[in-house]
């Protein structure tokens, strides 16, 4: 051990004097102290601007898209290559080698000093970076220590690695600059190993082990894994080998394929430690973050643990869609890693299976050129007739879907979504682990009464509100199973909600009174209304103090049809609901649709009553006489009984019932739910979707949709001035390196007067 110090100690005191390790020293100083100071200049600037600071700082500022860290990695492969290119060619090229070849010291001595030298300088870029995390960790309110210690250790783990891989190429060449540019080849190789052979099973767990790429950025993002850590030490040591195994070579004269034989040897172990470290069972974390938020939520966590027993999760994969490349053979692994590891991790013994498949009544020629072109086995590519797919994916419109079975048989299906996101996010995986466990409260939508439909995609209708699988917050979706019902029967006791959705046949008495018996024993409701809706359904709601308003709602206007009204929410008399519906009505949201009635209420009937949203135009009258919204003109006519006033849209009734809370709520327009107004886009700030989304969490008692509460970040507020911030580009773009400057020409000056 006092050789191998004795040596990496001589070798420090070349790099030392020698310009190049200054250099790269200054430069990368220079380059990160430009990175940091932008960004946290920005970040004062606009806390100043706003008067509010700014959650997660610490993760934006180290390892968010424009963080230090993040950056840092862009360019640090370039600086180890010209560390490390003379560490032996140096000796080959100026005849040294031979000393010491004939010198007492063994070929691990050499490496292993020489290496050690190279981890000391990385310890120094380390400790150049850290001075940053102590200024932001100063100056953070809450700062997020280990999230940056996380980080620090990754990119010294990754610099270690370059550093190997250029001590090996160094030792295999005596031209500098060769040695240099094989070292930025292997790089590249290591970062793209990923993508090759990736169509075949066993390969592409290697290939993708082998990949470099992204290791780090976990890290910096707060996560250690046991695999990237075990990762970065095999390559370490992997690397170390084969440079001792060269030096022998070079030093006995081996015969070629004696040498490359050991290579070989080498590689195959390597290859074996990375598959049996990359299983799940064997991979261990630590998520480094203050708030734990590169882990799943608690009770995601929980839901897990309980579902005991093994688990496969099969993806089905339509090869003819557009969106297929994101589950193709070329980016399973990918896949795994980004949408499931998280969920793997708390359940290792989860199983994952891929198959393809093309519609029964596809062109052959078009599958068989989709699949050459995705480079795919076609023999492992089934018609869609041939399989068992719990959903039909072609009526839904879904070409990416998800099986989950678990060993007693349960399945539950996990589509992608026809958003932005398109892949399900942990609170669609919680809703599906719940369902497991849980039985899915029943939603009763009523038929037989001329009312809007639960399962056609008409404008009208309510597809895409109860019973889309593509839409992601649909009530399918949202873990609540929603049947048909009809009121010429007693509504079943396990029905939790029951919907009536602009009722216009004429209800039979006895509809009415199972309605009414429904009501009376407490069950929750919810009414959509249109001008049209028939007298039966509005008398009903006058037995709960509900009277709809004659007419149609209407206001003129330069930019639509008079017909079309945007209702906003009433905050101030709020406070009694509570959970989402209490939080989206405490800021301003305003709803839209076409054909609008207003209500009026009392209070005398038993049941406490909040009015909702209220109309927020600036002229709104009943209209009684027109009905032809596209082609006539509106006029406020008082004689006929019209009404210029602010109309109330939405209601909210509740009253205690026996040992629960009953609760109704009464919209004024079908249409703010129906598959139109999930996406009515009349002007900016509509929120239907958000009001159809609280509404359903209030009369769910907050079952659904869920609501997975993360810890805030604490780290939200920087303790300098704008006036100050200025201080923050001087110190570190012209003092922190101008000092390491003066250091380096001290010691040059030093080395010339010796």
């Amino acid at each position: 051990m006092r050789t191998i110090y004795k040596i990496a100690k001589t070798e420090l005191q070349v790099l030392f004097y020698s310009p190049i390790a200054w250099m790269i020293i200054i430069i990368f100083t220079f380059q990160a102290s430009m990175q940091f100071s932008v960004f946290f200049e920005g970040m004062i600037k606009y806390q100043s601007m706003l008067g509010r600071g700014f959650s997660g700082l610490t993760a934006s500022t180290f390892s968010g898209v424009e963080g230090l860290f993040t950056k840092i990695l862009f360019f640090l492969y370039l600086y180890i290559p010209l560390l490390t290119m003379g560490l032996m060619s140096r000796e080959y090229s100026s005849g040294s080698i031979k000393l010491l070849y004939n010198s007492p010291i063994t070929n691990t001595q050499i490496i292993l000093g020489k290496y050690l030298s190279t981890m000391i300088y990385a310890f120094v870029l380390i400790v150049i970076l850290f001075v940053f995390v102590v200024f932001a960790g100063m100056n953070i309110a809450h700062f997020d220590w280990g999230l940056c210690l996380s980080g620090l250790l990754g990119i010294y783990l990754l610099i270690c690695v370059y550093a190997a891989i250029g001590l090996f190429m160094s030792s295999i060449t005596s031209y500098q600059l060769v040695a240099a540019l094989c070292t930025l080849s292997v790089l590249a190789i290591l970062n793209y190993v990923r993508n090759l052979w990736q169509n075949i099973d066993f390969v592409r767990e290697l290939t993708y082990w082998l990949s470099i790429s992204g290791r780090a950025q976990k890290f910096i993002e707060g996560l250690i894994c046991s695999e990237d850590v075990l990762y970065f030490l095999i390559l370490i040591v992997s690397f170390l080998a084969l440079t001792i195994i060269q030096l022998q070579a070079a030093r006995q004269k081996s015969r070629r394929i004696v040498t490359w034989s050991k290579f070989l040897i080498l590689f195959s172990g390597v290859l074996l430690l990375g598959y049996f470290t990359s299983r799940p069972k064997l991979m261990f974390f630590y998520d480094a973050t203050q708030t734990k938020s590169m882990s799943l939520v608690e009770d995601t966590r929980d839901l897990l643990s309980r579902l005991e027993g093994g688990m496969t999760i099969t993806t089905y994969g339509n090869v003819l869609a557009d969106d297929f490349g994101y589950i193709g053979s070329g980016y399973i692994k990918e896949d795994m890693a980004v949408n499931l590891m998280p969920y793997v991790r708390f359940k290792p013994e989860i199983k994952m299976k891929y198959v393809y498949y093309y519609p029964e009544s596809a062109d052959m020629q078009e599958v068989l050129f989709n699949v050459d072109f995705r480079n795919e086995n076609i023999d492992k590519i089934l018609p869609s007739n041939k399989l068992d797919i719990p959903i039909d994916s072609f009526a839904e419109g879904i070409n990416i879907i998800r099986v989950f079975e678990r060993e007693n048989g349960q399945k539950e299906v996990l589509p992608t979504y026809n958003d932005a996101n398109k892949f399900p996010n942990e609170t669609d995986y919680y809703v599906m682990f719940r369902n497991f466990l849980e039985k899915r409260p029943k939603v009763g939508f009523v038929t037989g009464l001329g009312e809007r439909s639960m399962t056609k995609r008409a404008e009208r209708d309510y597809r895409v509100f109860v019973r889309e699988k593509s839409f992601r917050y649909s009530l399918i979706n949202s873990g609540l199973d929603p049947v048909e019902i009809s009121l010429d029967e007693v509504v079943s006791p396990d029905i939790n909600i029951v919907i009536l959705a602009d009722i216009r046949g004429k209800m039979t008495e006895q509809a009415k009174a199972n309605l009414r018996h429904y009501i009376d024993r407490g069950g929750n409701l919810l009414v959509m209304l249109k001008p049209q809706t028939s007298e039966d359904m509005k008398g009903e709601l006058e037995k709960l103090g509900v009277k709809v308003v004659p007419g149609c709602l209407v206001s003129p206007n330069d930019r639509t049809t008079p017909d079309v009204i945007y209702a906003g929410s009433l905050g101030g008399s709020a406070f009694r609901l509570e959970g989402m519906l209490q939080e989206c009505m405490q800021y301003e949201m305003v709803i839209a649709g076409i054909g609008c009635c207003g209500m009026e209420y009392s209070t005398d009937k038993g049941f406490e009553v909040i009015p909702l949203f209220a109309t927020v135009n600036e002229r709104v009258w009943n209209e009684v006489e027109t009905t032809n919204f596209m082609d006539d003109t509106v006029r406020l006519n008082l004689a006929a009984g019209e009404v210029e006033k602010v109309y109330v849209t939405g209601l909210s009734l509740y009253r205690k019932v026996e040992d629960r809370e009953q609760k109704i709520v009464v919209y004024g327009n079908a249409d703010y739910f129906s598959n139109t107004g999930m996406g009515f886009k009349a002007a900016e700030g509509v929120s239907n979707l958000e009001a159809m989304q609280a509404t359903v969490h209030w009369l769910t008692d907050g079952y659904t949709p869920v609501e997975l509460v993360r810890p805030p970040f604490p780290d939200e507020w920087i303790d300098i001035t704008r006036q100050n911030s200025k201080w923050v580009s001087i110190a570190f773009m012209g003092i922190y390196p101008g000092i390491l400057l003066l250091i380096a020409l001290g010691l040059w000056f030093r080395r010339r007067g010796k």
